[in-house]
């Protein structure tokens, strides 16, 4: 009983000597709990500097709003309070980014500093470029928010500058994670979100490795089974398949790139055939992008001819290969559009039905894209020309509301709205 006692002092004594040396180094006089408050309390000042600089970083977090996942902006902070604005899909990058850049409008959240999620607080931060004691501050913060793995990622990214900090951090971590250190110390491992394109580092022991790698390839089997839900069909020629693809392919196309340096070392990744498979999804996706552009010259032709239905109904068969590109979809729109034939200052047309496919694109297009204003302009005008002026005022109406002055969408959603009165 005495042996049990003496080791269990000594274990205490070991845990709080590890905690010391990082936490003494840095934070001499300090506990973890005092330097996790003062971090905490920091937070707001943090928040109030960045909101100063009107033309400098301010923070995207992922907020819960009635049980949905909003993409949004910092705007403001008036006291513990901060105002974030909803993003919006603004522009496409294409390869080798492939991601959408975001802008802030309407609607806006008010949100507590203390309910902001931890993990976009961490966001916040840098451990490549700050004072390592701010990153040993943060990760003080974490633990005591219980994101144990983020504090693991904040301290290993910061020894890449601060490698004299390398046995305290290790110790530290394997106290904090209940770890015993292996004599050559821990290894380190590179992380990858392919949704989030974000890069981490972790420290692990081996049998920490080998529970993660556990974990991982569960992720990785949900990954791949995702990518293969959104390609849809690929079998058979453009046009007539049945099951469409539900994101963009050069998307797709990039997240197969990645995959194995997201999931490397998983049993997933470590079986040829599923990296087989997933880039004979690949190849087939190149194939289908470098068709659209091929078979893309001769609907532009017929539209250069003037043969606007012909021009549309080529876009159209295309787009089925790629729905969700934004430029195949507003190639197909302006088409059916002229199809359409407008007449008489834009009331009627000639060719209803293209007008009502038009309409459906560009409603799509504007509801993807609420700050490309010509799209709502676009929706507007082909819902009026065939009779929808309910939906036509609405697109109208929104692009005069938002649309900036001197804007010539705006001015010609006021012209409509002026002659729908008449």
């Amino acid at each position: 009983m005495r042996r049990f006692i003496a080791c269990c002092v000594l274990f205490t004594l070991a845990a709080q000597a590890a905690q010391a040396g990082l936490i003494d180094r840095l934070h001499k006089g300090k506990t973890e709990e005092q330097i996790a408050k003062d971090f905490d309390g920091t937070i707001q000042t943090f928040l109030e500097t960045l909101c100063k600089d009107k033309n400098g970083f301010r923070p995207e977090v992922t907020l819960e709003i009635k049980k949905q996942q909003v993409f949004c902006r910092l705007e403001s902070i008036k006291g513990d309070t901060c105002t974030f604005a909803k993003l919006v899909r603004w522009e496409w990058f294409g390869p080798p980014v492939a991601r959408y850049s975001y802008m802030p409008f309407e609607p806006k959240y008010t949100v507590k500093v203390a309910d902001i999620p931890v993990r976009d607080i961490a966001a916040m931060f840098d451990s490549n470029t700050q004072p390592a004691e701010v990153s040993v501050s943060l990760a003080c913060w974490l633990v005591a928010k219980k994101e144990l793995w983020l504090a693991n990622n904040e301290l290993s990214v910061m020894l890449a500058k601060r490698a004299d900090l390398k046995e305290d951090v290790e110790n530290w971590l394997c106290e904090k994670h209940g770890w015993t250190r292996p004599e050559k110390g821990l290894a380190y491992v590179h992380t990858l979100d392919i949704e989030q394109y974000v890069a981490g580092l972790l420290a692990v022991t081996p049998e920490a490795d080998a529970a993660r790698l556990a974990e991982l390839d569960k992720a990785a089997q949900a990954m791949a089974k995702k990518i293969e839900e959104q390609r849809g069909d690929f079998k058979g020629a453009i046009g007539a398949r049945k099951k469409l693809p539900t994101a963009r392919l050069d998307t797709l196309i990039m997240r197969i790139d990645l995959f194995e340096r997201a999931y490397a070392g998983t049993a997933y990744v470590l079986n040829k055939k599923n990296m087989e498979k997933l880039k004979d999804l690949s190849a087939g996706m190149e194939a289908d992008l470098a068709e659209i552009k091929t078979k893309a010259f001769a609907a532009e032709r017929d539209g250069m001819d003037d043969k606007w239905l012909d021009s549309a109904k080529k876009y159209a068969v295309l787009l089925t290969a790629d729905p969700r590109n934004e430029r195949l979809q507003s190639l197909t729109a302006d088409a059916y559009l002229k199809a359409g034939n407008a007449f008489n200052a834009g009331r009627e047309c000639k060719d209803p039905e293209s007008m009502k496919k038009a309409a459906e694109l560009y409603a799509r297009l504007a509801e993807d894209f609420p700050l490309i204003w010509s799209y709502h302009a676009c929706a507007g005008a082909a819902y009026r020309t065939t009779g929808d002026t309910k939906k036509a005022r609405a697109y109208f109406e929104f692009v005069w509301k938002n649309a900036p002055d001197g804007d010539a969408n705006r001015q010609y959603a006021k012209n409509q709205l002026s002659s729908m009165k008449e």
